[in-house]
């Protein structure tokens, strides 16, 4: 079942090449580009739409989903009911939310590595 929805979508320059990194989680940097979420340490800006820059130019535009129920990249198996919240691992992808890190948000549905799934947006630390 797709419960996606568009909620907020900007867009945002990058200088790297985010052409194999669809649905996955972005942050902000200081330069004001977008780069892919490492890890939980930081709060993300949102999610990757799939109209990702292919990297052929010096400074591509990329667009991210910001707020609502948005498509997200699993990096890891996760479990509805069990995983209350998701994080970005590394290269953007979402795994289980620990304990002293920033979530990206929710997950709809349950999933496994490499599957797109469903992440209500909703940025959160998690205690």
């Amino acid at each position: 079942m797709a419960n996606f929805s568009d909620g907020l979508v900007l867009s945002y320059p990058t200088t790297s090449d985010l052409s194999g990194s669809a649905y996955c989680a972005v942050e902000l940097t200081s330069a004001g580009k977008v780069a892919l979420l490492a890890d939980g340490d930081s709060i993300a800006l949102g999610i990757l739409t799939d109209n990702v820059a292919d990297g052929s130019t010096t400074e591509a535009m990329v667009s991210v989903q910001l707020t609502g129920v948005a498509k997200m990249k699993a990096g890891a198996t996760i479990t509805l009911g069990t995983n209350l919240a998701v994080m970005a691992t590394t290269g953007g992808e979402a795994t289980t939310a620990t304990t002293g890190k920033y979530a990206i948000g929710i997950p709809l549905a349950t999933t496994v590595d490499n599957d797109v799934f469903e992440v209500l947006i909703d940025r959160f630390m998690v205690n």
